[in-house]
């Protein structure tokens, strides 16, 4: 998620020193998100309720290095289906910033298929 986010950032003219400066958006996940929204992501994609609440829930673990490293204490982890924030910020961002996976397309056909499929 961050990737996707920084690479629209960068693709948007923001120098590589202000987006590799900690102090600006650092690996805050919500700052990427609302400094992409500020150069217009939502008209690329935009993350429904569920796909930001656990957007939100993996910002908070991510800043804090969780994912990486074991911390001790209880937590509660989105469920593995709404982690789906992170295909669609992939697939939605990346042919726009060049990234042209040949299996992009592929891929791409089959989670809309996924989502309309949930939706019935």
């Amino acid at each position: 998620m961050e990737l996707s986010l920084k690479a629209y950032i960068l693709y948007n003219k923001v120098t590589l020193k202000d987006l590799s400066d900690p102090k600006k958006l650092g690996h805050d996940l919500q700052k990427c998100l609302t400094c992409a929204e500020g150069f217009g992501s939502k008209k690329v994609v935009t993350l429904e309720n569920l796909e930001m609440d656990a957007f939100n829930a993996l910002n908070g673990m991510y800043r804090r290095k969780e994912l990486e490293y074991s911390v001790t204490g209880f937590k509660i982890y989105p469920l593995l289906s709404q982690l789906r924030a992170a295909k669609k910020l992939l697939w939605s961002i990346g042919p726009g910033v060049g990234y042209n996976h040949p299996q992009l397309e592929e891929y791409r056909m089959n989670w809309y298929g996924y989502i309309a499929g949930l939706k019935r």
